[in-house]
């Protein structure tokens, strides 16, 4: 066996600091000013009541409300904002020769509000206002000279010959340094000195914090120092030194043991209460300078920082630690160990650990893919794409130049080792610097993973095949899962005590009473149940870790029963195309995630996002180009819009800051669409055609840790079109009135009309009837006569009875024709029908009466007159003179014309020999004429006759 022996020493001669190091630096993510589009020189952070952030820019004013970056729109005078206060939900801020409040404009978009005239005419030019603090409701300026108070309406100016070198805030109190170093407490107008005040003399503190176990002033030449009531100590710590080395500037307290401080040339350090390092964050971990004016702390406890050259944001209270290639990864992570109280980690480009930076470094002797490591005797034993490897005392060994992808071992033997490759596993002893193997099993498809439990051997097989073999490498048993063809097996293990395997189809348990695998509900879970379990970890009795649906899971067992934690943990391993590889617990009870992109480290699995954020509507905008509501601030009264206005956009944002890009939101508008949208990482709506009405428009945010923040509301109105408004309506009530008045008119004169051609009608029957009944009592008088004869007798009563038919008939013709019901053309029709058939039939005459077209709606009352007359004189006619063996009759509808053709085959006539008032010819033509009709007579002796009438009925 070849033996390579190569220096490891960078992977475990680490210095003090790795320990803090290795526990992870937090995630910084920088704004460069090509992000913000602002110049890059920011100087100072503050948040509102809303959560929106503002940045004091040396051009003005920057807000990001977590979707957008704002530039303000109306810089102050001077342009530069260096510093902000706030006072009972109000930011107060000062700059370059100005002071003022952030204030919303009649379109509630922010703008700084000037309060300089407040100041008396003699101070108001003054230089930079390079200090803010409020104490007991009012806000303090600190310029180089003098000292500026806002108090209600006005700003008084105190010491305006005196020039100050800093002003804080302390114990509730105001804190003045004088030119000379000499500090004061301000009380009124006057000065108090604080005991031992001349200990900083000749030197500038840049800030006070106040901690749990004193005070600590920090100063360009003392560095950290602790005050304690009477005196002043210098602390003297690495840190210190570093703060003086680069500057100090600012400082914040960023949780109940740390501090930030911000340096000119070194970064931000954090520092606990006894001024001890505990982190440093310069440009090579994703600051965007190492030039740090200010730091700020938000709701949720991230820290901001400005400088010279962007924003940077900080999570220094999230547990969450993260490394990607910009420190120092490389590769995969393929295996996460713990030796000699140090993490070294396996990747596909080599073995990697801490370097002094809390950076990764690769261990340069061992190149290329890193698959596992196990710790056997205080050596640590390495398998890689080129062989075994042992590291003793900072030294080396090349083992072999198998290559295994995993170890196998178990504390139940731990004399035994397994080397897993492609398709086999082999036994091997490590002893004396060596290493041997034996065969021990081979199967024929690739073996994706393996586990040793007690004296058996569970191998998953590429073909979707589970085996199980002896530790003497006989096969026990073999076993398919109910999977599809498509979908993969990815781990087997022992939790809780039992095999359980994980698929792309969700976990599955072996059962022993049916020797099987099984689907397995244990985690009451239902994605752990039927979706992809890609790894999984059990790190104590109670407490498992599974990759499962491209989540992060935690599985904790309480009284019995297990239960699945998710939201903590979603911000690891989030990318789409982002794989988890492995899952590492360590010693201190956190847990080790390796990713394809990044390595993340848990610190404290039992964080949990705690903290409130509000989502805020940042705008609406009419037909998307007409802002009506820009978000700051609550608006006035209910914006009222036109109904041509109905087109609205909605945008708006969640001031959640930990991973804003994650941020979804759910909408409605009440009066509209009552029901929540499903949630989408849209942050604008839009609605077209809103009818009029009064609406709410409601938006929730959602963060990446899936809470959810508070609902904002925008009230509108969407006035009606003008043709609905009020004014419209008694337009219209009044003009319906004019119409129905104008109907009734047209109405009254129709029916009045129609009554007095009713009674022409009745009159004109009236009259024929009386000259008929006049004949009749003619003739019967005649009768009564003593001087007529029998023979005339008769033949008066024949005329009386020829009379009386007649009468009858005309009376039938009055009733008819007045009234009503008769007004349609099946009356009229019906009756011509029954008229032929009854004045025919009784003379044997054969006849036809055929109807054609569409007969709607009805006859004027003098086109039934008229038609029905001259259709009775015509029939009359034929029936009394004709004498023919054959009628037709045919009525045609046509183009709202009626076609009447009546015709016979009777002994005709000459048309020109006709007396006027002969066989009544005259009569028809004068009534045809009364109706506008064209009325043909064609008529020859012997040949018949052929009545034809065309007249307009639209």
């Amino acid at each position: 066996m070849s033996r390579h022996r190569s220096n490891l020493t960078l992977l475990f001669s680490l210095c003090l600091f790795f320990g803090i190091f290795e526990k992870g630096m937090a995630q910084v993510e920088s704004y460069d000013p090509e992000t913000h589009n602002y110049f890059r020189q920011n100087w100072s952070a503050m948040q509102d009541s809303s959560g929106i952030l503002f940045f004091g820019n040396s051009t003005g004013l920057l807000s990001f409300d977590g979707e957008k970056w704002h530039p303000v729109k109306h810089a102050p005078k001077g342009s530069a904002v260096l510093m902000f206060a706030e006072h009972q939900n109000n930011i107060y801020w000062g700059g370059n020769g100005d002071l003022g409040i952030i204030k919303s404009d009649s379109l509630n978009q922010f703008t700084p509000l000037s309060h300089r005239s407040r100041i008396d005419s003699a101070y108001q030019n003054f230089s930079y206002l390079w200090q803010m603090i409020e104490v007991d409701g009012e806000i303090y300026h600190r310029n180089s000279n003098g000292i500026y108070i806002s108090r209600g309406d006005t700003i008084e100016v105190l010491f305006p010959e005196e020039q100050f070198m800093g002003i804080f805030e302390f114990e509730d109190q105001v804190l003045v340094q004088k030119e000379n170093g000499e500090l004061y407490y301000l009380e009124g107008d006057h000065l108090r000195p604080l005991p031992d005040h001349n200990f900083f003399n000749d030197d500038a503190i840049y800030d006070v914090i106040s901690t749990q176990i004193g005070h600590l002033f920090f100063s360009r030449k003392k560095g950290i120092v602790r005050f304690n009531g009477e005196a002043f100590e210098p602390i003297e710590t690495e840190s210190s030194e570093y703060i003086i080395a680069n500057r100090v500037f600012r400082a914040a307290q960023i949780n109940e043991t740390e501090i930030a401080v911000t340096t000119l040339d070194g970064g931000v350090v954090v520092i606990n209460q006894q001024g001890e390092l505990v982190q440093i964050f310069r440009e090579e971990d994703g600051l965007p300078t190492n030039m740090v004016y200010n730091v700020y702390l938000d709701r949720e406890e991230t820290l901001w920082a400005t400088s010279g050259n962007g924003i940077a944001k900080v999570l220094v209270n999230n547990p969450l630690k993260v490394w990607d290639e910009s420190r120092g990864l490389t590769g995969i992570p393929l295996f996460i160990t713990s030796f000699n109280e140090q993490t070294a980690f396996g990747t596909t480009e080599g073995l990697l650990t801490f370097g002094e930076s809390g950076n990764l470094i690769q261990n340069e002797s061992i190149n290329g893919r890193v698959y596992d490591g196990i710790i056997l005797d205080d050596t640590f034993i390495l398998t890689t794409g080129s062989g075994v490897y042992s590291h003793t005392a900072g030294e080396a060994l090349k083992l072999s130049g198998s290559s295994y992808r995993t170890f196998i071992t178990d504390s139940w033997q731990s004399d035994l080792i397994l080397g897993v490759s492609e398709r086999k596993i082999d036994k091997l002893n490590v002893n004396n610097n060596s290493i041997s193997s034996e065969p021990l099993l081979e199967i024929n498809s690739e073996i994706i993973h393996a586990v040793k439990d007690r004296q058996r051997l569970w191998i998953l097989a590429a073909d979707n095949t589970v085996h199980l073999f002896n530790l003497d490498g006989i096969q026990l048993s073999s076993y398919r899962v109910s999977i599809s063809e498509e979908s993969r097996l990815n781990r087997i293990g022992r939790i809780a005590g039992k095999i359980r395997m994980g698929t792309d189809e969700g976990l599955f348990l072996y059962d022993e009473s049916s020797d099987e695998f099984v689907s397995d509900s244990t985690f009451n879970d239902p994605e752990i149940q039927n979706e992809e379990v890609f790894r999984f970890r059990q790190c104590s009795e109670n407490d498992v870790w599974f990759r499962n649906h491209r989540k992060i899971k935690r599985a904790v067992r309480e009284n019995g029963n297990w239960r699945t934690l998710t939201n903590p943990y979603r911000t690891i391993a989030r990318g789409l195309d982002e794989g988890v590889e492995t899952i590492f617990c360590d010693d201190e009870g956190s847990v080790w995630f390796g990713s394809s992109t990044k390595l993340y480290h848990l610190t404290d699995p039992e964080w949990s996002y705690e903290y409130d954020f509000n989502t805020n509507i940042t705008g609406v905008l009419v037909r998307n180009d007409s802002l009506i509501y820009g978000g700051y601030g609550d608006p006035s009264e209910i914006k009222e819009l036109d109904f041509g206005e109905n087109e609205l956009r909605f945008t708006y944002a969640a001031a959640s800051y930990i991973e804003p890009e994650a941020n979804q939101y759910r909408t409605r508008l009440r009066g509209y669409e009552d029901e929540w949208s499903s949630w989408s990482d849209e942050p604008q709506k839009d609605f077209t055609f809103i009818p009029e009405g009064t609406y709410t428009f409601e938006v929730q945010g959602r963060n990446v840790y899936y809470k959810t923040g508070s609902i904002d509301s925008y009230t509108f109105t969407v006035l009606p079109p003008w043709y609905r408004t009020i004014w419209a309506y008694l337009a219209y009530l009044c003009l319906a009135g004019g119409v129905v008045y104008t109907g009734h008119k047209i109405r009254l004169n129709s029916i009045l009309k129609e009554q007095r051609i009713r009674d022409g009608i009745a009159r004109d029957l009236h009259d024929e009837l009386s000259s008929t009944l006049s004949s009749i009592s003619f003739f019967a008088n005649a009768m009564d006569s003593p001087k007529t004869e029998t023979q005339k007798e008769n033949r008066y009563l024949s005329l009386i009875k020829k009379s009386s038919l007649e009468a009858k008939e005309k009376i039938s013709d009055i009733v008819w024709v007045i009234h009503t019901e008769n007004d349609d053309w099946d009356n009229l029709l019906m009756r011509c029908k029954r008229f032929a058939s009854d004045i025919l039939d009784a003379r044997n005459i054969q006849h036809s009466f055929d109807i054609k077209g569409l007969f709607t709606g009805k006859p004027s009352i003098n086109q039934k007159k008229n038609i029905w007359l001259i259709f009775r004189e015509i029939l009359t006619n034929i029936a009394r003179h004709a004498e023919p063996n054959q009628v037709d009759i045919r009525f045609t509808m046509e183009f709202e014309k009626l076609h009447i053709h009546i015709e016979d085959n009777g002994k005709g006539f000459d048309p020109e020999n006709t007396r006027e008032d002969g066989y009544g010819v005259q009569n028809i033509k004068e009534r045809a004429q009364q109706l506008k009709a064209k009325c043909t007579l064609e008529s020859m002796p012997g040949e018949g006759t052929r009545w034809m009438i065309d007249l307009p009925v639209g």
